[in-house]
């Protein structure tokens, strides 16, 4: 049974008063008190806590009726109906402040009485509902993790909750259009997104991946319209940043592919080590016997040493490859890095040659837990990629450092000025078999078996690059839990591994395969200096010019620059030697490329047929040339 309302009625009056309430009590209603002034009015609405409060404007004594119910307002949120016999305006304007729920005036008949008071419970109770849902969605709003953004009609932001406020700028953000406040990029070509105004939207429009503004941040956008009987209230966009969790599938994508790579490398490896036994087996043979004998040349001892130690190379890539299976790879608990990060500096200065210096800064840091060969695969591969990034001209620089991270672990990085990456290269640049490089230059596999070393060292390899100012790898390691510091290297010191005289060797190899065997009718020279090359060609024009890619001084695109300008007769007979190395931003900027490149290794009768067709003369029974 429905409980009978209470009112307080507010009366100087007593006739009146008494009148009052009697015609409450016939209508059904409850009366919990009858008083007379401003201050008695508060004082029992709080005690007796009425559903609605029966006030008289004008009261004896100090205050009015109005002055009561904007208290009685303020602090307990009570319906309010006036009694008065006064209607002039201002006394309208002053009862208006209190948000009264009706304005009875005396004299009144009893039904015109039980109307409003019933219009005015109704109407109360209808609000209190309201506000409690606003209550709740404000609440709600507040506290989940999505951003929430309210528009009017004309596309004005209304209300933004705490996590839209925190993605976005808050103090640009109420009162101006959405367009000004969101600026929304596609993931991948940073092209921009233009959300329809609500005025053109029939349903949810929805953008399943976008960036806002500049920033790293992935999002998905759901706008949708509010409408009330065919009305257009306006809209919400509601925001979800998706950041983490493309970032944990990612790691599981590319967890997945390296588990499948790794099958993969171990049988490849299997397969490819079977016949590389037997290849460095007789190798080592035939250069044993031949040591033997006093009539051997020293070319051939060499020839058969170097193919030796290209075994030794390959069966270390196929070791590496297996590392994809085997991450528990046994580790020494106190390696100096300084050791293996000098021996890759000394190894990759010589891919650097007339491209950059590598410079370095070795700090003070304890000694970590590694496989010290592997991880100098690792510093060679970053070093490569940092002087191959660089740019033909401008500036042109690879800085190495060292230095312990906040947690006492060691860090390594290598920055380079070249090209950088877009935000699609740098996301994918892990993936094994993935490159940016011409095909027959790159396999993609250099970096995914980095990272797959590092993460058996139990360390981590992390990427960042600005597309046109460089890139940064740094390589964390974790330190030895029984060491000291390592103070920096002063001297550069050589792994077993190392070769010192290895570009002295490649050069003997090169003029062995031009002249493959003394009867052959070619004069063959040597020069390890660009400015030596350029001054002896300027003294006699040789028939052919083998260059590499990268020289001491200058690079080979830069002598081959020099000759066209100098000696222009010379650039046809001009072969680039090259390793890998591209020159895709010279040809862009159309910049004269050589007619004639060779790209290592090769097989030694297609360079031979190479000098053949350039000097117009073969090299068996014709007169001697040169190159």
């Amino acid at each position: 049974m429905k409980a009978q309302p209470n009112i307080l009625v507010v009366e100087d009056e007593g006739i009146t008063a008494w009148d009052i309430e009697q015609s409450l009590v016939e209508l059904g209603f409850g009366v919990c008190g009858i008083v007379g002034t401003a201050e008695d009015a508060v004082i029992k609405a709080r005690a007796s806590s009425p559903d609605l409060v029966l006030m008289d404007i004008r009261l004896q004594r100090k205050g009015d009726g109005i002055e009561a119910a904007l208290q009685i307002r303020r602090e307990l949120d009570l319906p309010i109906v006036y009694l008065t016999s006064h209607n002039d305006r201002e006394t309208l304007d002053r009862a208006k402040q209190t948000e009264p729920l009706a304005y009875l005036l005396k004299p009144f008949r009893r039904g015109e009485l039980q109307s409003v008071l019933e219009m005015a419970l109704h109407r109360h109770a209808i609000e209190r509902r309201l506000r409690e849902r606003e209550r709740l969605l404000s609440t709600t709003l507040q506290s989940i993790g999505d951003a929430v953004v309210t528009i009017d009609p004309d596309g004005w932001v209304t209300t933004a909750n705490p996590a839209a406020l925190a993605l976005l700028d808050p103090d640009r953000v109420f009162a101006r259009p959405l367009t000004e406040v969101l600026d929304l990029r596609e993931e991948w070509t940073d092209d921009p997104i233009h959300l329809p105004p609500p005025r053109r939207l029939r349903g949810a429009h929805e953008v399943a991946g976008a960036r806002i503004g500049t920033g790293k941040r992935v999002v998905s956008i759901q706008l949708s319209p509010v409408v009330d009987d065919d009305e257009l209230l306006g809209a919400v966009l509601v925001i979800r940043d998706l950041t983490r969790e493309r970032d944990v599938q990612q790691q599981l994508e590319v967890a997945d592919r390296l588990s499948t790579f790794g099958m993969m490398a171990s049988a490849v490896s299997h397969e490819i080590n079977n016949p590389l036994a037997y290849v460095l087996g007789n190798l080592q043979y035939s250069l044993e016997a031949l040591r033997r004998e006093s009539s051997t040349p020293p070319e051939v001892q060499d020839a058969l040493r170097e193919a030796v130690d290209g075994c030794d190379r390959i069966a270390r890539i196929t070791r590496d490859l297996r590392s994809f299976n085997r991450p528990d790879a046994p580790v020494d608990d106190r390696v100096d890095v300084h050791r293996p990060l000098t021996w890759a500096i000394d190894v990759c200065s010589q891919v650097a040659l007339g491209r950059a210096e590598i410079q370095h800064r070795f700090g003070d840091v304890p000694p970590v837990r590694a496989d010290e060969t592997r991880l100098g695969q690792v510093f060679v591969n970053l070093l490569t990629n940092a002087v191959q990034a660089l740019p033909e001209r401008g500036v042109r620089r690879v800085e190495v450092l060292t230095r312990t991270d906040p947690q006492g672990d060691v860090e390594v990085s290598v920055s380079d000025t070249g090209v950088g990456m877009n935000e699609l290269v740098l996301s994918r640049i892990f993936d094994p078999f993935y490159t940016t490089k011409p095909p027959g230059i790159g396999t993609g596999l250099g970096l995914s078996v980095c990272r797959a070393i590092v993460a058996s060292l139990g360390g981590r390899i992390t990427a960042s690059s600005t597309p046109g100012s460089g890139s940064v790898f740094v390589v964390t390691l974790p330190r030895s839990r029984r060491g000291v510091s390592t103070p920096p290297s002063a001297e550069p010191r050589q792994l077993p591994n190392a070769r010192p005289r290895a570009r002295r060797r490649r050069r003997r190899r090169g003029a062995r395969t031009a002249r493959p065997h003394p009867a052959e009718a070619a004069d063959v020279t040597t020069e390890r200096s660009a400015q030596a090359t350029l001054e002896r060609l300027a003294r006699r024009p040789y028939d052919v010019i083998l260059c590499d890619a990268l020289m001491p001084e200058l690079s080979g695109l830069e002598v081959f620059r020099t000759i066209r300008e100098r000696q222009p007769e010379l650039a046809e007979r001009f072969v680039l030697v090259t390793g890998g190395a591209t020159f895709e931003e010279a040809a862009a900027a159309g910049e004269p490329l050589p007619t004639h490149r060779l790209l290592k290794p090769f097989d030694p009768s297609r360079l031979r047929a190479l000098v053949a067709r350039i000097a117009g003369q073969r090299l068996r029974g014709d007169a001697p040339g040169g190159a």
